[in-house]
């Protein structure tokens, strides 16, 4: 089975930083024609701090000084995001 924190970086490298890169471009393709809003170009610049603390978290992972406890939070902090991001 599995552990919690190859299933952790699992669905950050998978799923997590290939939609918020997609995301962040849409964003700046709507900045380029300037048709974004305020709240589009604040969502760049929070989208580009989260992507940076995935990638902390998998560096985090790589080099084994997250524990299995903090692994298994942020994994369940991730899913419920998810799920609440999913209902809207």
């Amino acid at each position: 089975m599995e552990n919690i924190k190859e299933k952790l970086k699992t669905m950050i490298d998978e799923t997590i930083i290939p939609e918020t890169m997609d995301y962040i471009e849409e964003l700046k393709v709507k900045k380029n024609n300037n048709t974004a809003t305020q709240d589009d170009l604040n969502g760049i610049e929070e989208m580009q701090f989260f992507l940076e603390e995935l990638e902390h978290i998998v560096k985090g992972l790589e080099e084994d000084k997250i524990s299995e406890e903090d692994a298994k939070t942020i994994y369940e902090k991730i899913q419920t995001m998810i799920e609440e991001h999913s209902e809207h």
